[in-house]
């Protein structure tokens, strides 16, 4: 809908710019014709033309009172051109601005926005492809007020944005597979990355970019064909993604339990944010680093519940204990996964 705007916006102005110069040209071919016999040059009644439908008012260059009936008949015209000429040139003038308010101003204005919101933002999530997959991903992160960049090179990123989501959100439009881009965006203090492009050479250039700028980013990205899962993985992505595996995973928990996935969707999609799901590093300085989770009184003091705890084991895989016991250990590098209210939540943060 956007492009469409653009582009009467640019058929606006070729439109006007010929009508202008139509009336112009035909205007003082008029006046040529008119003092024809007494030889007026074209280039003098162009210039008069010009004059007069610019309002400047100069004077006639020529003195139409002393040519009689041909003098009455230039003085006559000129007074259709003044009337005509203003109209057009107005319409001139609003169609030039038109378009470059709403085209390359408006897009000069708003790379100057973006630049100086990623110069303010830390620990934020840069989301590469905007497409079917990249739109989910950005209304979660949406949701969830997450604060996240976008990289697109298509032509209409801005407005697909803006129109799907706000304009308040920072776009870029470029390509994310290069080093500049990515700068940009603030990869090197960003929390990690998301690549969403269509195919998985793309997905697999933006992750050796991105880990070559900053080793420690975290990275997921979405993977098309299974072949290609391990070359993402050693390339440096931490999370492979099929969507076609989750869609097929999805589809039959709809069937199976639906209740507990209506119950987790509802949860994770709340906007007001009643309950939630989140994850929290246990560290070094918290109070509740090398204590059991009956000696931290989690609940005792804040309303949450602690259903799982991720951790690594000797040989560095992913670990989880579901439902731990009172007596588990904490320590620190592992992961709180809690549920509760958000501002219960955030009391548990402040608490431990």
């Amino acid at each position: 809908m956007k492009e469409s705007i653009r582009k009467k916006l640019n058929n606006k102005l070729v439109l006007t710019a010929l009508i202008t110069a139509s009336f112009l040209f035909g205007s003082a071919f008029v006046f040529y014709m008119i003092g024809y016999k007494y030889s007026w040059s074209f280039f003098d009644c162009f210039y008069f033309t010009i004059t007069s439908f610019t309002t400047v008012g100069y004077g006639e260059i020529i003195d139409f009172a002393k040519f009689g009936t041909e003098g009455k008949m230039a003085r006559t015209f000129t007074m259709f051109v003044n009337l005509w000429g203003v109209g057009t040139y107005l319409f001139l003038v609003s169609a030039i601005t038109e378009t470059f308010v709403k085209g390359g101003i408006r897009d000069f204005f708003r790379r100057r926005k973006v630049k100086k919101e990623i110069n303010y933002t830390n620990k934020h999530y840069i989301l590469c492809g905007f497409g079917e997959t990249g739109l989910h991903v950005a209304k979660e992160l949406y949701h969830a007020y997450a604060p996240f960049v976008i990289i697109d090179n298509k032509k209409t990123i801005f407005d697909d944005v803006e129109r799907e989501l706000s304009d308040d959100i920072p776009v870029i439009k470029g390509d994310a597979s290069e080093e500049k881009v990515l700068k940009e965006a603030g990869i090197d203090k960003a929390a990690g990355i998301i690549t969403t492009l269509p195919d998985d050479k793309d997905n697999l250039f933006v992750i050796v970019t991105a880990k070559s700028i900053n080793q420690n980013i975290m990275i997921a990205t979405k993977c098309v064909h299974e072949s290609a899962k391990n070359k993402l993985k050693l390339a440096g992505a931490n999370k492979v993604i099929l969507p076609a595996e989750i869609g097929g995973i999805r589809l039959a928990s709809e069937l199976l339990r639906p209740n507990v996935t209506v119950f987790l969707n509802e949860m994770l999609r709340d906007r007001e944010k009643n309950l939630g799901i989140e994850e929290i590093r246990v560290q070094e300085k918290m109070d509740c680093a090398h204590k059991t989770l009956q000696e931290s009184a989690f609940r005792t003091n804040v309303n949450v519940l602690v259903i799982a705890i991720s951790y690594k084991d000797e040989t560095g895989k992913l670990k989880f204990m579901y439902n731990p016991p009172a007596k588990f250990k904490l320590e620190p590098g592992m992961d709180l996964i809690v549920l509760g209210k958000a501002i219960d939540i955030a009391k548990f943060k402040e608490f431990i």
